[in-house]
């Protein structure tokens, strides 16, 4: 098995690797928790945030042990934060690749998705449902809203302070370049 490659280049026109700051909810050295461009789940049914390797890598194969850390770390948080925030009682963490699976310069990420017993759309209990390629252009959940998000980045900054989380980062840390 070969080792995967350390350094790579942001993608031009990656969409993870050119973020806008406001897109960013928080920014840790190799991984970051992002709002969503086009959320799968709206706040009433738990919310949707990404988890998105600073590095443009295609898949997790590719990561580094501290990058494979650092994404499930993300997570955690990404999860406190949803809970905290937006009141989210169960998670599905998934990579899809579905829609940019025929994209070569594709960037690993990992969606967080919220689950809330309210849910409208994406019933409490049930599988997440998604639109077809086709339909992608007419489907558009709510999104967050400002009050939402500000709320939500204080939150992450809260729960990288999570002492149920000192182990996990002590780990990623360790193995950081």
């Amino acid at each position: 098995m070969t080792e995967p490659e350390i350094t790579s280049s942001p993608e031009p026109d990656c969409r993870f690797c050119d973020v806008r700051k406001d897109h960013e909810l928080l920014g840790l050295a190799l991984v970051r928790v992002l709002v969503p461009q086009r959320p799968h789940i709206s706040p009433r049914d738990g919310g949707h945030l990404l988890v998105v390797p600073r590095r443009h890598v295609r898949d997790r194969s590719r990561l580094t042990p501290a990058e494979v850390l650092g994404l499930e770390y993300a997570s955690l948080v990404a999860a406190l934060g949803l809970t905290q925030t937006l009141g989210t009682e169960w998670f599905n963490y998934q990579e899809n690749g579905n829609w940019s699976v025929e994209n070569a310069d594709a960037h690993m990420h990992l969606h967080v998705y919220g689950r809330a017993r309210r849910a409208v759309t994406q019933p409490y209990g049930e599988a997440l449902r998604f639109p077809t390629r086709s339909e992608l252009p007419k489907w558009e959940p709510p999104k967050l809203s400002e009050h939402e998000v500000t709320a939500l980045r204080q939150a992450l900054e809260r729960g990288c302070l999570n002492p149920d989380l000192t182990e996990l980062r002590a780990a990623m840390n360790a193995l950081a370049p």
